[in-house]
C-alpha cells in the first residue's frame, strides 16, 4: 500500500515539474493577450453585464471552468463566496448560512435550475442519493446569494444555483472530443471520455448542439467484511441535445434535452473506529440515480415588451441502500445482517410565462406567471436475510419474509404564483425597484406502512393549503459605467406541509406532554427570512481589476424543524429563530497579460436565537454545515508561441473554517482545512493536454460525520488524485 501512495505521489510531482518547465520556458507573444472574461447574467431575469448587476450574485464563467477542468459543484463552491456543499448520501448546499441540518431537511432551502428549469430536491429525511449535474459545455454557474423568493420562487430563501448551458452557435460547424484517464491516492484508477458537435442546420436560423460524456472516478475505501478494494467507485454518464430555431429577430425557439446518470459502487465515508479508507458493511450500498429534463423555451421581443415562456418536464428516479446491521445490533441485541432501500420517484411538470418592458428610460417592469405540478413518491424497505429464522418467522407473519418495514409515500403538490417587481429611474444614475411574488401551495402526504416494526398496515393521510405573498426592496446607485452601489431589503421562504397524525387517537398523548405538546399540529407552514445587505461593485485599471463586496444581516423565523416523540413518531412545527451576519466579497486581477488571479472569501455567524424544541439545540449554537469562514485563491499564468502553441499553469488554494453537524445529540464539530489543486496545460491549433493534480498535499478534511446508532464514520475530501486528458478538436 506505501509503495503505490508513493508511486502517485511521485507521478504528480513528475507531471507537475515537467509541465511547468515547459510552459515557463515557451515564449509569449503580444498578439495574443488573453482578457478578463467579460460575463452577462439573467439574476435579475434579464441579460446584464455582471458589473452593473445590483444584487449579490456570483458568476463563475464557462472558461473557468473550462481552464480548471471542473465537472463539478464540489470543485466550484469554494470560488463562490458564502456557498457551502455538505455530502453524505446526497448533496445539501447553504448560502449564507442558512441550513438547520447536515442530513437531509424537509425542505430545501437553496434552489437550483438548469437553464429555465427548476430542479430542486423536494426534500425529505430519506437517504436518498443526489445528482448535481455534471458540468460540460457550460456556458456559465450564476450563485445567487441570499433570499430569491420574487423571481425565483420557492426554496430559495438562501440564494439559488442555475446551472447555464452553451447555446448552439448559428453560423459555425464545431466538433470535439476528449479522453481522459485519472489516479487517486490508495485508490482505484478512472478514465472519462466526452464529446461536443455544433451543426447549423440553416445559416442563422437553425442550429443544432449536442454533448455526450463518460466519466468513471475510480474508489479509494475497501470494505473490510467482503475484502472488496475501492469500492465507492463512481460513473457519471449522460448527454445533451440542444435545438435552436430562430426564424427572425423577433423570435426563437429553443428545445433541450438532458440526461444524466450516476451509480455509485458504496458510500464515501470511512469508520471511524478501523483503519484508515477502510469500512466494515455486511450488506450492499451501492445507489444510482436518473435525471431526464425536456424543455421548451420561446421568447418574442418587441419594440416596447418581451415575452418569454418555458415549459419543462423532468424526472427525477433514485435509489440507495445503506448497511443498518449494526443499527440492528446496537437497537435489539441481534447479530443479523439488515439493510435500508431508499427509493425515489419525482415527476414535475413546470410552466412559466414572463413579459418585460423594453428600452424605457425612466419606468420599467416585469411581471409572470409560474405553475408546478409535482408528484413525488418515496419508497423504503428493511430487508434482513435470515432475519426470521432467527425470530421464527416474526417478519413473515406479517406477509414479508426477512423484511421489517414497507413504506410507500405519495406526495402530490401544485403550486401557483405571480410575480412582478417595477423599477424607477427618478434620475439617471439612480434606479429604485421593488417586487412581490404570490404564491399558494397544495400538497397531501399520503403514507401506507406494514411489516413486523409497524406492528401490521397503517394507512395516513393529510392535506395543507398555504397563501402568502413575498416582496423584496432595492435601490441602486451607477455613478459610472464600471461601478454600481446598491442596498436590497428581500424576503425569502419554503414551503410547508401537512403533518400525519399518529397512528391511533392517543398512541403519543403522554409522550407529547412531556414536551409540552397538547396535541399534533396538523400542518407546518412556510418558514420566512428577512435579508438586508449593502454591495458595490467597481472596475478599476481600464476594466483589469474588479472588485466586489456586500455586507448583510438575515433574520429567520419560525424555522422549521422536526420534533421527535419518544413513542417514536415525529412531525415537523414551526419554532425558533436565529440570525446570520456576514461579509463576502470577490476579486479579480490581471496585473500582466499573461496573469491572470482570482480572490474570493466570506464570513458569517450563523447562530440560534433560541432553543428548537425536540432538539438539543441552544440559543448560540452554531446553524449545522455552516462554515464560519471561506476563501478561495487562484492564479492562472498563459503565455503563447508564434500563433501555433500555448501553455498555461493554474493553480487554486481553498479554505473551509470551523463546522458542526445536526442539531441531536450526536453533534460533531468538523475541523477547518485545506486543499491546494494544480492544473498545467498545453495547446496547438486543434489539440490540448492537461494534466491535474487536485488536493496536491493529500488533506483529508472532514465533510461530513455520524456518530450515533445509524454509524460511525466520517467523510473526507477525495485524496489526491492527478488526472491527464487530451482533446482535439475537428
Amino acid at each position: 500500500m506505501a509503495g503505490r501512495h508513493e508511486s502517485d505521489r511521485n507521478a504528480c510531482a513528475l507531471w507537475v515539474t515537467g509541465l511547468a518547465l515547459a510552459a515557463f520556458a515557451t515564449p509569449y507573444s503580444r498578439a495574443q493577450e488573453p482578457e478578463l472574461e467579460t460575463i452577462v447574467v439573467t439574476a435579475s431575469r434579464r441579460a446584464e453585464p455582471l458589473l452593473t448587476e445590483s444584487s449579490s450574485v456570483s458568476a463563475v464563467g464557462g472558461r473557468f471552468i473550462d481552464d480548471f477542468g471542473m465537472h463539478d459543484i464540489h470543485e466550484v463552491m469554494t470560488s463562490v463566496p458564502g456557498l457551502g456543499v455538505v455530502s453524505n448520501w446526497d448533496t445539501k448546499y447553504t448560502l449564507r448560512g442558512v441550513s438547520t441540518d447536515t442530513w437531509e431537511e424537509a425542505r430545501p432551502a437553496t434552489a437550483e435550475y438548469v437553464d429555465e428549469t427548476p430542479i430542486t430536491n423536494p426534500g425529505s429525511f430519506f437517504w436518498v442519493l443526489d445528482s448535481p449535474p455534471y458540468l460540460i459545455d457550460m456556458d456559465r454557474i450564476e450563485v445567487l446569494r441570499g433570499p430569491q423568493g420574487t423571481l425565483f420562487g420557492s426554496s430559495s430563501m438562501g440564494g439559488t444555483i442555475r446551472y447555464l448551458t452553451r447555446r448552439p452557435a448559428m453560423d459555425a460547424v464545431e466538433a470535439r472530443v476528449e479522453a481522459g484517464s485519472s489516479g487517486t491516492n490508495h485508490g482505484d484508477v478512472g478514465y472519462s471520455a466526452s464529446g461536443m458537435f455544433n451543426a447549423p442546420l440553416q445559416d442563422g436560423v437553425l442550429a443544432l448542439r449536442g454533448v455526450a460524456f463518460y466519466d468513471r472516478l475510480g474508489g479509494y475505501i475497501d470494505n473490510l467484511a467482503n475484502g472488496e478494494d475501492d469500492v465507492n467507485d463512481t460513473e457519471l454518464s449522460g448527454g445533451r441535445l440542444v435545438l435552436e430555431w430562430h426564424p427572425s429577430d423577433e423570435f426563437t425557439a429553443i428545445a433541450r434535452v438532458n440526461y444524466q446518470r450516476v451509480a455509485n459502487g458504496g458510500k464515501d465515508g470511512h469508520d471511524l473506529d478501523g483503519p484508515a479508507n477502510t469500512q466494515y458493511r455486511v450488506m450492499d450500498e451501492s445507489s444510482e440515480a436518473k435525471r431526464l429534463i425536456t424543455s421548451l423555451d420561446i421568447d418574442y421581443v418587441l419594440a416596447s415588451v418581451a415575452l418569454h415562456s418555458t415549459t419543462s418536464w423532468a424526472s427525477y428516479e433514485a435509489t440507495s441502500r445503506g448497511d443498518l446491521t449494526d443499527y440492528m445490533y446496537e437497537t435489539s441485541g441481534l447479530v443479523n445482517p439488515l439493510s435500508v432501500v431508499n427509493g425515489q420517484d419525482t415527476q414535475d411538470f413546470t410552466q412559466e410565462i414572463r413579459m418585460e418592458s423594453r428600452n424605457t428610460e425612466r419606468l420599467d417592469w416585469l411581471a409572470g406567471v409560474y405553475f408546478q405540478h409535482r408528484d413525488n413518491t418515496y419508497s423504503q424497505d428493511f430487508p434482513a436475510p435470515g432475519f426470521d429464522a432467527q425470530t421464527g418467522n416474526a417478519a413473515a407473519d406479517f406477509g414479508y419474509p426477512d423484511n421489517l418495514y414497507v413504506l410507500d409515500i405519495d406526495q402530490p403538490v401544485d403550486e401557483i404564483a405571480g410575480y412582478g417587481e417595477i423599477g424607477w429611474r427618478p434620475a439617471d444614475r439612480w434606479r429604485l425597484s421593488m417586487g412581490a411574488r404570490w404564491f399558494q401551495f397544495d400538497r397531501t402526504e399520503h403514507e401506507k406502512a406494514d411489516g413486523y416494526w409497524n406492528g401490521g398496515p397503517t394507512d395516513r393521510k393529510s392535506d395543507a393549503t398555504e397563501t402568502d405573498v413575498s416582496p423584496r426592496y432595492s435601490v441602486a446607485y451607477t455613478p459610472t459605467d464600471d461601478s454600481t452601489y446598491y442596498a436590497v431589503i428581500s424576503n425569502g421562504y419554503r414551503p410547508g406541509g401537512p403533518n400525519l397524525p399518529p397512528w391511533s387517537a392517543g398512541d403519543c398523548d403522554a409522550d407529547l406532554a412531556a414536551i409540552g405538546y397538547d396535541s399534533v399540529p396538523l400542518e407546518f407552514s412556510s418558514d420566512e427570512l428577512w435579508n438586508y445587505e449593502i454591495g458595490a461593485r467597481k472596475a478599476f485599471l481600464n476594466g483589469r481589476l474588479n472588485l466586489a463586496g456586500v455586507i448583510y444581516r438575515i433574520d429567520w423565523d419560525d424555522i422549521q424543524s422536526q420534533v421527535f416523540v419518544d413513542c417514536g413518531w415525529s412531525f415537523m412545527e414551526n419554532s425558533g429563530k436565529a440570525r446570520n451576519e456576514g461579509v463576502e466579497f470577490e476579486l479579480s486581477y490581471q496585473p500582466t497579460p499573461e496573469l491572470e488571479l482570482r480572490l474570493a472569501g466570506g464570513y458569517v455567524d450563523a447562530k440560534l436565537e433560541s432553543a428548537l424544541p425536540g432538539t438539543s439545540a441552544a440559543s448560540g449554537d452554531q446553524l449545522p454545515g455552516v462554515p464560519d469562514l471561506t476563501g478561495n485563491l487562484s492564479a492562472s499564468w498563459r503565455a503563447y508561441t508564434s500563433g501555433k502553441y500555448s501553455a498555461s499553469v493554474r493553480g487554486m488554494w481553498s479554505y473551509v473554517g470551523d463546522r458542526y453537524t445536526r442539531f441531536d445529540d450526536s453533534r460533531q464539530r468538523m475541523d477547518a482545512y485545506n486543499v491546494l489543486d494544480l492544473r498545467l496545460q498545453v495547446e496547438g491549433n486543434r489539440w490540448g493536454t492537461a494534466v491535474s493534480c487536485n488536493n496536491v498535499f493529500d488533506d483529508d478534511g472532514v465533510v461530513y460525520v455520524e456518530e450515533s446508532v445509524l454509524g460511525h464514520y466520517e467523510v473526507t475530501t477525495r485524496p489526491r488524485t492527478w488526472q491527464l486528458t487530451l482533446r482535439y478538436d475537428f
